[in-house]
């Protein structure tokens, strides 16, 4: 996994998410019921951008796109762009 977002961000992981990671998330969002941003204070392996979602990245590279919010954050030009950075599905 190297992203995943809510509603005012995304954390990126340009290594991939490490087990650590995912299980940080997961008592955040599912024990705190924390934001994704406080998880940087918690040696985070991956990095917060705020205000952004990942499908706007310019630099997301990856195989496999899962979208599943309910914002219907992805679009058109944000899909043509993965497919010109080499997602296949």
């Amino acid at each position: 996994v190297i992203s995943l977002s809510h509603s005012n961000g995304c954390l990126i992981f340009k290594n991939g998410m490490t087990e650590t990671d995912w299980n940080l998330i997961i008592e955040a969002k599912q024990v705190k019921r924390a934001r994704l941003s406080s998880l940087v204070a918690d040696n985070m392996g991956g990095e917060y951008l705020s205000d952004c979602s990942p499908w706007s990245l310019e630099q997301l590279n990856l195989t496999y796109a899962f979208p599943c919010a309910t914002e219907n954050e992805i679009n058109g030009a944000a899909v043509r762009r993965l497919i010109k950075n080499g997602m296949k599905g």
